[in-house]
C-alpha cells in the first residue's frame, strides 16, 4: 500500500470531520445568538423588530432546543412581567406555537383586542385624558369583556382573566399609550364598517 497514499486519505477524513465540527459550532452559535436577542429584547421597544427578524431562524432548531427555548421565553416573560402560566407544560410543537402567540400577543399583536376593548368601552383613547383613571373607573367592565372574549387564544385568554389588576392595568396602559393612534383610526374603521352594513 502506498504510505503517501494512505497519508492523504487520512488527512483528507480528519479535514471532512473537522468541517462538519466546524457546522456544527456556527449553527449551536447561531442559536444561542437568536435565543438571547429575542430574550433580551421582550418588554422593550425593540422587540418587534428584532423578534420578526430573527423567529423564521427559530423555525429551523430541532424539537429539543425549541422546546427549551420556549421554555426559556415563559421564564422571561415572568422575569420582566411577573406572570406565571398555573400548569403549562412546554412538551411538543403546539405547546410552543402557543406560547408564540402568547408572546406576540404580550409585545405587539394585540390591536384588535384593544379595539375591541375601546369599542366595548365605547370611547375613543384619543379622548381619554387620564388613561390610568378611566382603566381604573372601568375595571368592571373590562373584566366582564375579558370574561366573554373567545377569539383570542387559551394562554391570551389565561394571562387577561387571572393577571392581577394593578399588573393588568400597568401593561394596558403601556400598549394604549404606544398604540394609541392606531386604536384610533381601527375604531373609525369598525365603526364605519358597521354604519355600512346597517345601510
Amino acid at each position: 500500500m502506498d504510505p503517501l497514499r494512505v497519508l492523504t486519505g487520512n488527512s483528507l477524513h480528519l479535514i471532512e470531520y473537522e468541517e462538519d465540527d466546524d457546522r456544527d459550532i456556527a449553527v449551536e452559535t447561531n442559536f444561542e445568538y437568536v435565543c438571547l436577542e429575542i430574550l433580551k429584547s421582550i418588554g422593550t421597544d425593540d422587540f418587534k423588530s428584532i423578534y420578526t427578524l430573527l423567529v423564521p431562524e427559530t423555525r429551523g432548531f430541532p424539537t429539543q432546543q425549541y422546546l427549551s427555548f420556549c421554555r426559556d421565553l415563559l421564564s422571561r416573560i415572568n422575569e420582566v412581567y411577573e406572570f406565571q402560566f398555573t400548569n403549562l407544560l412546554v412538551e411538543n410543537e403546539d405547546d410552543c406555537k402557543e406560547v408564540t402567540k402568547f408572546l406576540e400577543f404580550l409585545e405587539y399583536d394585540h390591536i384588535e383586542f384593544l379595539t375591541d376593548l375601546f369599542l366595548k368601552l365605547g370611547e375613543d383613547p384619543m379622548k381619554v385624558k387620564n388613561l390610568d383613571q378611566f382603566l381604573e373607573i372601568n375595571k368592571e367592565k373590562i373584566d366582564q369583556f375579558t370574561n366573554i372574549l373567545g377569539h383570542e387564544s387559551r394562554l391570551v385568554l389565561e394571562f387577561l382573566r387571572i393577571y392581577n389588576w394593578d399588573a393588568l392595568k400597568r401593561y394596558l396602559n403601556k400598549i394604549i399609550g404606544k398604540s394609541i393612534v392606531e386604536i384610533s383610526i381601527e375604531m373609525r374603521m369598525k365603526g364605519e364598517e358597521a354604519n355600512g352594513t346597517r345601510t
